[in-house]
């Protein structure tokens, strides 16, 4: 959790000492290590939900990953320490840019092979993921 993540926790009542302990013993170290309170005290519109998934490319390599809550990012496994993370935020075009070149290195196929990827959740998860497919916020000389 960041500064201001804190900052609004804390502004629930929640105490701030106890919040940092709880964040040193259960994080695992991640940008996003699951919260350490009681989702209860989560207003449903504070979770980050991570889905697994497989992923089929549009020259068909099939991709192991998983999908954040509602398909608006997600990451591809490269390796066990290693994804390649995609947004569809305009504004993370030059970062998308960035993981498609680290994907189509590891993959050894050219971008145009990459997008549109299919989704197939590994769980039936109904009204959650709103696309059965994706494409990230790209330059346009990338289209």
């Amino acid at each position: 959790m960041d500064f201001e993540e804190i900052e609004e926790v804390a502004g629930w009542g929640v105490n701030r000492e106890w919040l940092a302990s709880e964040l040193a013993f259960k994080g695992n170290g991640s940008k996003h290590p699951y919260y350490s309170i009681p989702i209860e005290k989560l207003p449903v519109t504070r979770m980050r939900i991570y889905f697994a998934a497989s992923f089929v490319t549009k020259g068909g390599a099939q991709l192991k990953g998983w999908i954040l809550q509602n398909g608006f990012v997600i990451g591809i496994h490269l390796s066990p320490d290693e994804n390649a993370v995609f947004s569809r935020h305009p504004q993370l075009e030059k970062f998308n840019d960035k993981e498609l070149g680290k994907l189509v290195s590891f993959l050894k196929i050219n971008p145009e092979e990459v997008f549109p990827l299919s989704i197939v959740l590994d769980a039936r998860l109904p009204d959650i993921v709103h696309s059965q497919t994706f494409s990230p916020a790209l330059p346009r000389s990338q289209w």
